[in-house]
């Protein structure tokens, strides 16, 4: 190996050997003990943490090929287990840290419902701030996407936990686009018009898009970061309007390209959306209503501990339509980054950053 450098866990392709190689993660060389500083949880977007099963890494590797069901959700599984975060996505913003913070990688398993990680979230933030009680140095959060709804369903699971945790001086959570409204992304991913979700059907074998899409239909934690889960319409709690939506995109679909018409199956593997249970939209509703009753009680209370900082791009998705030309996604009024709509990153008396 380069001089410095070694494998970091099961990080290849091949889930065997170091996906990159590159040197440990240190801190200067006159930094104080690790209880003597700062911590800082570093958590992960939707996808940013590797998966394991058992000594094989599923997620990212070429395991998935012809093995996409690996990565299948199994309520009441622990055979899936998250393995650090992807390094070539965060190590450039990880490493800086380690100048004046102990940089703590909290990968979590985004297949599952979002709560159930934030308790493991709370106790590893219990054990940090123990490490600390002498020195009275604070735990902070770093959270991209995902990772931030992730931190704020910890006040809902472990409150005690979180006001410890914002308590202390200097304690503070940074939001790096986090959809705390929601996104149109899972939707995009089932309907299958957003390469974000085809990196799944891409690692499987020809033709199986689908069985992709409904793979993720079914993780929890996914479809609980569906925006308007809570509006009438289009009704978007309903599994039943899933699969109306489904049908009538690839009747269009069908109807527009004729010979897809006489190609069957492979054809439905291309276009199918997947479809997400009931039950698995019943708990996103769930935590829904949740996060927005928090945000209008509890978070004017810590508001002021919060930062987030918002992308810029040119089309950000938020709704949809038919119109002439099919299944359409609307572009988000007042703009956004690309997967989050700015109307739906924003937080009530959060200060607000924008790239």
């Amino acid at each position: 190996y380069p001089l410095g450098c070694a494998p970091r866990g099961r990080l290849s392709w091949a889930g065997l050997a170091g996906y990159a190689l590159r040197a440990p993660r240190r801190g200067s060389e006159d930094a104080a003990p690790p209880a003597e500083r700062p911590a800082v949880f570093v958590i992960p977007g939707i996808l940013g943490s590797l998966l394991r099963d058992g000594d094989a890494r599923i997620w990212l590797s070429l395991r998935l090929v012809a093995g996409l069901e690996r990565l299948a959700w199994e309520p009441g599984s622990e055979r899936v287990q998250p393995d650090g975060a992807i390094g070539m996505v965060y190590d450039d913003l990880m490493d800086p840290l380690a100048a004046t913070h102990e940089v703590i990688e909290f990968a979590f398993d985004w297949r599952r419902p979002i709560e159930d990680e934030a308790r493991r979230l709370a106790a590893a933030l219990e054990a940090e701030l123990d490490r600390r009680s002498a020195s009275g140095q604070p735990v902070r959060i770093l959270a991209h996407s995902m990772g931030g709804l992730l931190a704020r369903t910890v006040q809902l699971e472990a409150p005690r936990t979180w006001e410890r945790l914002l308590k202390r001086e200097g304690a503070r959570v940074l939001m790096l686009g986090t959809p705390n409204g929601g996104s149109w992304s899972p939707m995009q991913v089932l309907s299958g018009d957003d390469t974000f979700g085809n990196a799944l059907a891409a690692l499987g074998s020809p033709l199986r898009d689908r069985r992709a899409r409904q793979l993720m239909a079914e993780m929890p934690g996914f479809i609980q970061l569906q925006a308007d889960l809570l509006e009438p319409l289009p009704g978007l709690a309903r599994s039943d309007t899933w699969r109306e939506l489904a049908a009538k995109d690839l009747a269009q679909v069908q109807a527009a390209n004729w010979w897809h018409g006489h190609a069957g199956e492979p054809a439905e593997a291309a276009y199918a959306w997947g479809v997400p249970p009931q039950g698995v939209l019943d708990r996103a509703v769930a935590l829904r209503r949740r996060l927005e009753a928090q945000r209008d009680t509890e978070l004017p209370g810590f508001a002021d501990r919060l930062l987030l900082v918002v992308g810029d791009a040119e089309f950000t998705p938020d709704g949809c339509e038919w119109g002439p030309d099919g299944f359409v996604y609307l572009d988000a009024r007042h703009g956004g980054d690309g997967r989050v709509p700015l109307a739906r990153a924003l937080l009530p008396g959060v200060r607000t950053w924008k790239l």
